[in-house]
């Protein structure tokens, strides 16, 4: 659920080299090949909020 507008439509964010999209699941999207330690885990399919396994988090940014 997400934090910011309680929406169930929460989706995970996968990270690393992903050659072929269609082995996401339907609940998942990539997050590009480099991961951070405050790199979000999740984001919100209807408001854009991303955020962590520690609860901050921002929007997700145009570019993406």
């Amino acid at each position: 659920m997400c934090p910011k507008c309680v929406s169930e439509k929460v989706l995970r964010i996968v990270y690393g080299l992903i050659d072929d999209p269609n082995v996401l699941r339907k609940n998942e999207i990539p997050g590009g090949c480099c991961v951070e330690d405050d790199s979000p885990v999740w984001r919100c399919d209807k408001c854009s909020w991303e955020w962590g396994q520690g609860g901050k988090g921002s929007y997700a940014s145009a570019d993406d």
